[in-house]
């Protein structure tokens, strides 16, 4: 079901939107006319915010880098740390979130070298919306319970207590959910706040419905509902209106699977009592997303009913006004680029009319007034079909343009899937491969490695199925599966595993480094008279990770035939995930074979 802003709200929000478009018009001038440079960096963060509340996030980030520069220049670690927040915040809501949390990681480490507790408490604030954004909601929880606890102001702990209650939502943690949000109430009873307490009494009576607890929603529904009376506000009556009448549809529905009918029946009458009262402020309201959401209510409900008469006339005024909805919204869009191509174009249009001006004065002495009057349709005949044909070409090609790189975004997404999925197959197999042989030659190392293998698995079931995750996990991971392939190995073959202090601090994709490093050990010699070794190395300088494998291999053994489907898979993952950001090269010397990846995670 769509979820769509009421038309009040858009008006609103327009006022809103110019409100903001001319104070940050005044911040401005300001901005261009002040010498004093720390004066400077504080309006230029304060006009960055003030675009990234109205989403012009070009303006925004032209602002913060100007606020990041000066800061930089003149040494100003406040104004750096309040820029790089920005800067943060606008690449996350760009969906660039490798470098958002780069930044914002920054953000934190400069606030908390000056001991900015302000700085602090939004950088990690915004690092846990970060990974809200990207479904990591452990690393979430752990930044918000982090900044839960610098902060004793009521506002803000009810801001992160509503965020962590939303995190325990999406975990499917609905006691832990409800916990946060009884802090929430609390805490409002301290502020006064009834319309924000209207509101979280709706999100509690939601969830205990989600645990089909329908008495305890009940309770706080019309909690909300008094509220909303109490305050005389319509919309948040049509919202516990529709609240209420969505818990009597689903105890309508229970009560008619256990077969009583006569309180069915009743709970049935007040859904559809509820639903006729939300429909009627609804309309007061002008509110038409609203009545589309609830004509769509009414079909269910008496489609439930079986009254199929009245589920068809409702499902055909749900059709007509989503359509109705929908066209309005296309016209608006429409109506927007034409104003914006206006607007580019309105100097030429300028000198276009005062040179038509100036050939009608000379045209006045040779050519009569009838004549005057058909050049001069013609020529704005001519403009405004020059101008519309202009314009739905442009229009054609945008969309044809935004068409185009939706369907590339999406085969990407797909690759990936594919070949995040072959991977984990892939190396349970190699995993349990290694155990059954060992378990005929030494049952307690059979056990060890049994133990670690469990480890490994934990992380690629449950770690791995995000798009990127810390490289301390990664670390982590390899360092595992090197200890199970020292078990493993005889003494013969020596191991080396060298990890660089700077590695650390970043995000990676998933079980990326692993193949070579399983290959390594795959195809190692065993020899008793000559040499056998595997020699691992993982370094960081600047913003390239660099993992170097080697290892002694048979001199016949070619080096094509040196990796089979996990190094066939890396190449393919590398050049979707960091496409001219990675270098890998293989090689062989004599009977050494080498292998040199570096990939570019700045």
């Amino acid at each position: 079901m769509f979820k769509r802003i009421p038309y009040l709200f858009l008006i609103l929000f327009w006022l809103s939107n110019n409100a903001i478009a001319t104070k940050a018009d005044s911040l401005i001038e300001l901005f261009n006319h002040s010498k004093n440079n720390i004066t400077r960096v504080n309006l230029a963060v304060n006009i960055s915010s003030l675009f990234i509340s109205t989403e012009q996030y070009d303006l925004a980030l032209k602002y913060a880098n100007e606020a990041k520069n000066i800061s930089e220049s003149i040494h100003y670690k406040k104004g750096s740390a309040e820029a790089y927040f920005r800067l943060g915040n606008i690449l996350r809501e760009q969906e660039k979130f490798i470098e958002s949390f780069n930044i914002l990681l920054k953000s934190a480490k400069l606030s908390e070298t000056i001991k900015y507790t302000q700085g602090i408490f939004e950088a990690r604030i915004n690092l846990g919306a970060l990974f809200i954004r990207t479904h990591q909601y452990d690393e979430a929880e752990s930044y918000y319970t982090q900044a839960l606890s610098m902060t004793n102001e009521p506002k803000l702990q009810i801001e992160v207590h509503s965020k962590l209650g939303t995190i325990y939502v999406a975990k499917k943690n609905y006691r832990k959910a409800l916990e946060e949000l009884w802090k929430v109430e609390k805490l409002l009873k301290k502020t006064s706040n009834e319309i924000v307490s209207a509101q979280v009494y709706g999100n509690i009576g939601r969830i205990f419905s989600e645990l089909n607890d329908f008495d305890n929603a009940l309770k706080y529904f019309k909690k909300a509902l008094d509220i909303a009376k109490k305050k005389k506000s319509k919309q948040l009556m049509v919202r516990a209106y529709s609240y209420l009448s969505k818990l009597y549809f689903n105890l309508y529905k229970s009560n008619l699977k256990k077969g009583d009918l006569n309180l069915a029946t009743n709970q049935f009458k007040l859904a559809k009592s509820y639903l006729k009262k939300c429909n009627l402020l609804a309309i007061e309201l002008g509110n038409m997303n609203g009545k589309c959401v609830i004509y769509y209510d009414f079909y269910e409900l008496y489609k439930m009913e079986k009254n199929y008469k009245e589920a068809l006339k409702y499902l055909e005024l749900y059709t007509q006004l989503n359509d109705s909805l929908v066209k309005i919204e296309n016209n608006k869009s429409t109506a927007d680029l034409n104003q914006k191509y206006k607007s580019e174009n309105k100097d030429k249009e300028i000198k276009l009319l005062n040179a038509e001006k100036e050939q009608k004065k000379n045209e006045i002495k040779a050519k009569t007034k009838n004549q005057k009057i058909i050049i001069f349709s013609s020529i704005v005949f001519f403009i405004s079909i020059t101008t519309i044909s202009v314009f739905i070409f442009i229009s054609y090609r945008q969309k044809q343009r935004l068409n185009l790189e939706k369907m590339e975004k999406e085969k990407i997404k797909a690759e990936l899937r594919l070949l995040k999925d072959q991977i984990g197959p892939h190396l349970m197999f190699n995993y349990l491969n290694t155990i059954y042989f060992q378990i005929d030659q030494d049952k307690t190392l059979a056990k060890e490695i049994i133990s670690k293998f469990a480890v490994l698995i934990r992380y690629q079931l449950y770690d791995c199925n995000a798009d990127f995750v810390e490289i301390e996990k990664e670390k982590e991971y390899l360092k595992k599966f090197v200890e199970i392939q020292e078990i493993r190995k005889s003494e013969r073959c020596k191991i080396e595993f060298k990890i660089g202090l700077k590695v650390k601090d970043f995000l990676i994709a998933p079980l990326l480094l692993i193949p070579l490093i399983e290959n390594a050990f795959k195809y190692v010699t065993n020899d008793k008279d000559s040499e056998n070794f595997v020699l691992i190395s993982l370094t960081k300088e600047n913003n390239e990770l660099h993992l170097s494998v080697k290892n002694t291999m048979h001199i016949q053994q070619e080096k094509e035939d040196y990796g089979g489907i996990g190094l066939k898979n890396l190449e393919n993952r590398l050049q979707l995930i960091y496409p001219n950001k990675h270098n890998l090269e293989v090689s062989k010397e004599k009977n050494i074979f080498i292998a040199n990846l570096t990939i570019n995670v700045g």
